[in-house]
């Protein structure tokens, strides 16, 4: 840590890389036209059990009910009498359970993972092609390892994010991921809307190796203005790669629920590293029921 920020040369020169690129988001997003209310809206979404992406069945005679119920009833008969469909219905769920367990064998058969034990470096590259070191601890490596983001998003409209992420890893596997967002909404008329996004998680490294690393978890989102705060589950997934020095390529995903609506979140991310200091930039995508944030990021992490 002495030797990270020793160069001022270097502060200085990672400082105006920055700028530039803030700059130039901002003034790409001021340039389209304005439209507000989207923070209301997403507000109405969270506060409201309602689905609104639900449409109503159109209306029918007692008729048209009772044909389709006959006709239902008919062709599940026929199924019950037709050989293959136990078959046809095994196989279709057996190909979705290796569907969906795949985004976590698959990774930790492609790292080779055996389960065993692995420390951390400093932050990457900081001992030749690697983040990770599976020899064991040797004292030039630990057993836990953190990080600390922050960055900028733009949806080149009326929507601005600030945010700040911690990643807390330790070599039992498991961690803590939380992020915190702050959204502004520009209006038209020269006023603004503005409200706090977020998320907590308990994290475990399902898969790793010296040059890359999976993880996924469970917890909370929160959503909080001077109104009120509120709460949702929320399930995390998301990998490093460590290709070569200097880049990093980092992808989450979370979806879960916020109050009575549905929240997606996705970000990918390609950084390069100047010791421990990263500078990245990437694109991200956010919809919660009718809200929708996309646009790109770009920010600075600190590994330590």
């Amino acid at each position: 840590m002495p030797n990270l920020l020793c160069s001022r040369g270097f502060v200085r020169r990672s400082t105006a890389v920055l700028l530039v690129i803030a700059l130039t988001v901002i003034a790409l997003g001021r340039s389209v036209p304005a439209r507000a209310g989207d923070l209301e809206l997403l507000r109405e979404d969270v506060r409201d059990d309602t689905d609104h992406d639900a449409w109503p069945e159109p209306r029918r005679s007692p008729d048209e009910y009772q044909n389709r119920d006959e006709r239902k009833k008919a062709l599940e008969d026929a199924d019950d009498d037709n050989p293959w469909s136990e078959f046809v219905g095994g196989a279709v769920v057996a190909v979705g359970g290796v569907v969906v367990a795949s985004p976590f064998w698959f990774p930790r058969n492609l790292l080779n993972d055996q389960g065993g034990e692995a420390y951390f470096l400093p932050y990457p590259y900081r001992d030749g092609s690697r983040y990770m070191t599976v020899d064991g601890w040797d004292g030039n490596v630990y057993g836990w390892a953190a990080r600390l983001r922050t960055d900028y998003a733009e949806n080149f409209d009326d929507l601005s994010r600030v945010g700040g992420h911690l990643l807390l890893s330790t070599t039992s596997r498991f961690g803590l991921d939380a992020e915190t967002n702050y959204l502004q909404e520009r209006f038209a008329h020269g006023g603004h809307d503005q409200l706090w996004l977020g998320d907590f998680n308990i994290i475990y490294r399902f898969a790793q190796s010296e040059r890359a690393q999976w993880r996924a978890g469970l917890g909370f989102n929160w959503l909080d203005d001077p109104v009120d705060t509120d709460f949702g589950f929320n399930f995390t997934y998301g990998f490093d790669i460590y290709p070569r020095k200097p880049f990093v390529f980092s992808t989450e995903l979370d979806w879960g629920t916020l109050g009575g609506a549905e929240a997606f979140h996705f970000r990918t991310t390609a950084g390069a590293l100047i010791r421990g200091l990263e500078t990245f930039v990437g694109y991200e995508y956010r919809d919660i029921d009718r809200f929708h944030f996309n646009g790109l990021v770009a920010g600075v992490r600190l590994w330590f």
